[in-house]
């Protein structure tokens, strides 16, 4: 998980401290809400530590990366002008298939981008591989 979204989880539970210390301690309802509150985002932080350690995601997002631009690419085709780029329409084509089928030289393509989502989440693919 990157360090600015557990800051921010963080500060979100600070908060909820503060209003808590700055009510009516009596007020059990608002305690019980805050607790739960904590306990919801605590679960959030553990649980998006766990999804960027495993393997497979780096795959799951090459996919979901090829699948998009799959429907970027058949999007725009039937704008690009033909007497120019009737190369690149083919290769397009070729690889309007599913990624299971693509060959990794092409999966490496998707892997690139999918590595610069990772970077997002502030997940080191290095220390992704040692856990």
């Amino acid at each position: 998980m990157s360090e600015g979204l557990k800051q921010k989880i963080q500060k979100e539970i600070d908060g909820n401290i503060q209003m808590l210390r700055s009510k009516d301690p009596k007020s059990e309802r608002r305690i019980s809400v805050l607790h739960a509150r904590i306990e919801m985002l605590t679960w959030v932080r553990k649980e998006l530590d766990e999804a960027t350690k495993s393997p497979q995601l780096l795959e799951k997002l090459a996919e979901l990366e090829h699948e998009q631009w799959i429907e970027w690419s058949k999007t725009v085709a039937p704008e690009i002008d033909v007497r120019y780029y009737m190369g690149r329409l083919k290769r397009w084509e070729k690889c309007w298939i599913s990624y299971s089928k693509l060959t990794e030289e092409q999966k490496e393509h998707d892997r690139k981008w999918a590595r610069k989502v990772l970077a997002v989440l502030g997940v080191d693919e290095k220390e992704k591989a040692r856990a």
